[in-house]
């Protein structure tokens, strides 16, 4: 009852997180606190930002001891805490961060990445029995049999995904990349693509395919598909796998400064990205409608497409190693589907449940990408979602959400959500004055921080420093300079200057005030040929 109370209310979030410490007084006791205090912090930015570190500490060494079994409901908390919508949060992104590499929590993630962990997986998805458990709120859902462990695994990857998301300086997109390569993760999602294929067609296959080529060495052979297993429940929790890997491509290798270009240039990429427009091309073209899990997958493959298309293919491009494979796929294959299908949906024979509007700028861009339209390629995908108080905010397939019976996309316009409802997108602002107003109140909050005049006035004090200094500081002959100086020359790169600025001649405090005062009485010469009292006015600045 409280979790409801709490869920998507920023008043009850406040009066529940003055409690917070009377809650996890009550943690792990088997009663649901987890889900009360994941829903304190569930897209309230404010409060995450208020986080306690030793919160996240502690849900962490509980998931760490797994003495209940695998919960994926308490993952959910660490997702709420690092993201809000498409915005991190960068201190408790950074905890998280560091906690998961600290090896006493070395079991909180579980991805499944290994030789047994992928041939474990695999014989999981072919007796995933709970998806309409993902219709029930979390605190109620009861998994069968080991799909809890299941949906442990996804959360992980959605969770390693969030981390990656924002430009910073914390390395976690690094240190996630080391944990889950592009080439091991490219391999996984084809494996589940194969299950998931099989699953479809109720086909029993126990035997390697030899022509399968370097791929098929590289991962367990694909498991024997049992016809009682062909479920909906099977292939919907396989596409719902992948779509949390594409996301991680989304953020981790495509959206990123850190690119591994050989397998961007690699024969898997282009069978990862071909499959993926094929499967894309399935969904649209083999229904009328979009909806549910089916349409979440569709949003992620073409966000994930429009970021390798923006930051990916655009950086091997200018190196001139994107392979011709990739070049025809995109060119041709790519391009024709993304025509074809905005052709179904403009004459309305394809229909989108949640988000037509960002399907359909979606498949814009990409298209602009690819023709290097700058209008098209410039569209803003709308991400713009219903009051968070309003009725009908839940996820796919939830009560009250976008794919559930009483479901109510908003009037404001969309939601993203992951497989367990968790809200991918925050409002942005659609009105120009109210931006406007909201962004004066953020100048005049930093102009009276503390922190920042206190910078301001470190850096006005450097520079005073330097000026007074600015003899030594210019010395090519001084000693700790002339030794880098001259080893960045023999070795014709500046970077051995080793953070010294290149020195030409000695300049003293005299010559840098000559030259103040010399520009300061022609610019007062100019500005008093238009009467006296503008003189005077600029007399007094330069006597100041």
């Amino acid at each position: 009852m409280i979790t409801q109370l709490v869920a998507e209310n920023k008043n009850n979030q406040a009066v529940l997180f003055s409690q917070l410490d009377l809650l996890v007084g009550w943690f792990n006791y088997g009663v649901g606190v987890a889900n009360t205090i994941a829903a304190i912090f569930k897209n309230n930015r404010e409060l995450c930002e208020r986080l306690p570190s030793h919160l996240i500490y502690a849900f962490g060494g509980v998931l760490q001891r797994r003495s209940r079994g695998f919960l994926p409901h308490q993952l959910s908390f660490l997702q709420s805490a690092v993201c809000v919508g498409e915005r991190s949060i960068l201190t408790n992104k950074m905890t998280v961060a560091e906690m998961l590499k600290n090896p006493a929590y070395n079991q909180v993630l579980h991805l499944m990445k290994d030789h047994s962990g992928r041939a474990r997986r695999l014989e999981l998805l072919k007796n995933f029995t709970s998806w309409k458990q993902l219709a029930q709120p979390e605190m109620f859902r009861k998994w069968t049999g080991d799909d809890a462990e299941l949906m442990y695994c996804n959360k992980s990857y959605e969770l390693v995904g969030l981390l990656c998301i924002g430009e910073d300086s914390s390395g976690t997109s690094a240190w996630v990349q080391a944990q889950m390569a592009a080439e091991e993760l490219a391999v996984q999602y084809l494996e589940i693509h194969d299950l998931q294929t099989r699953a479809q067609e109720g086909v029993m296959d126990d035997e390697e395919d030899e022509d399968d080529g370097e791929r098929t060495k590289r991962r367990p052979p694909p498991a024997a598909l049992s016809p009682r297993t062909n479920t909906p429940d099977v292939i919907r929790m396989c596409r719902t796998l992948k779509s949390s890997m594409i996301q991680l491509f989304h953020y981790c290798h495509y959206h990123t400064e850190i690119h591994d270009e050989m397998f961007l240039n690699s024969e898997l990429h282009v069978q990862l990205i071909d499959t993926l427009v094929n499967e894309l091309e399935d969904l649209c073209f083999g229904q009328d409608l979009l909806m549910g899990a089916e349409e979440d997958f569709v949003h992620r493959g073409l966000r994930s497409l429009n970021a390798f298309l923006e930051f990916a293919i655009r950086k091997t491009n200018y190196d001139g190693s994107t392979p011709e494979e990739m070049k025809f796929l995109v060119n041709k294959k790519m391009l024709g589907f993304l025509i074809r299908v905005l052709g179904r949906y403009e004459s309305r024979k394809l229909k989108v449940t949640q988000a037509p509007e960002v399907f359909c700028a979606e498949v814009r861009r990409l298209i602009g990408w690819i023709r290097n339209d700058s209008n098209s390629k410039g569209l803003r995908v709308p991400t713009n979602s219903p009051d968070e108080s309003s009725p009908g905010a839940g996820g796919l397939g939830s009560p009250g959400g976008a794919g559930g019976p009483h479901g109510n996309a908003g009037k404001s316009g969309m939601q993203f959500f992951y497989a367990d409802g968790m809200r991918m997108a925050t409002t942005v602002y659609d009105n120009p004055k109210r931006m406007q107003d909201d962004w004066a109140k953020f100048i005049n909050y930093i102009a009276k921080n503390e922190k920042i005049q206190e910078a301001i006035q470190n850096e006005q004090d450097l520079i005073i420093e330097t000026m007074v200094n600015i003899l030594n500081e210019s010395d090519p002959t001084e000693a700790s300079y002339a030794p880098v100086c001259a080893k960045a020359r023999r070795r014709g790169d500046p970077r051995y200057m080793r953070g010294k600025k290149y020195r030409r001649n000695k300049i003293t405090l005299e010559d840098v005030l000559g030259r103040f005062v010399k520009h300061a009485m022609e610019t007062l010469q100019r500005m008093t040929q238009g009467g006296e009292g503008r003189k005077c006015v600029v007399t007094t600045y330069l006597i100041n």
